[in-house]
């Protein structure tokens, strides 16, 4: 009766490995046989924008000591330049009661902007992909399962 047992839980896992194994080997074909940048679906999107080098920025610190200003025992960790549809931001990561947390400034005033709405998080969503879409919904992430 053991020996019946062993050889149907023997049978059984050689299934389970194989069905693993064959899965590994098409998706491995899959992403083999397909241009690298479909896969990472970099043909889905438009090219980088770049920023305007004629225009003239607000110095970062004023964002900054805005941002400080605001809260206690905040760290500055990273300032990012990045291109925005209406121009360019600062892009601001700073670390307070030991969370990572981001801010954004508009890049010629320096001002702390507000975080985006429904209607201009669609027109980003909307510049940044090459093939118009439906938006079907969109949501106000405030923290992460992570927490930092």
């Amino acid at each position: 009766m053991k020996a019946i047992t062993l050889r149907n839980a023997h049978t059984f896992v050689g299934l389970v490995i194989a069905i693993q194994l064959l899965m590994w080997t098409v998706s491995g074909l899959f992403f083999s046989l397909n241009p690298i940048a479909r896969v990472r679906g970099e043909t889905e999107s438009t090219e980088p924008r770049s920023l305007d080098s004629a225009t003239a920025y607000a110095s970062p610190k004023v964002a900054i000591v805005e941002l400080m200003a605001q809260g206690q025992d905040r760290e500055v960790m990273s300032v990012l330049v990045r291109p925005h549809f209406d121009g360019a931001v600062y892009e601001i990561g700073y670390r307070e009661q030991g969370y990572t947390q981001w801010a954004t400034a508009g890049a010629r005033s320096g001002l702390i902007r507000d975080p985006l709405d429904e209607t201009e998080a669609v027109a980003v969503v909307r510049q940044d992909f090459s093939e118009p879409a439906d938006t079907l919904a969109v949501d106000l992430i405030t923290e992460t399962a992570i927490g930092s």
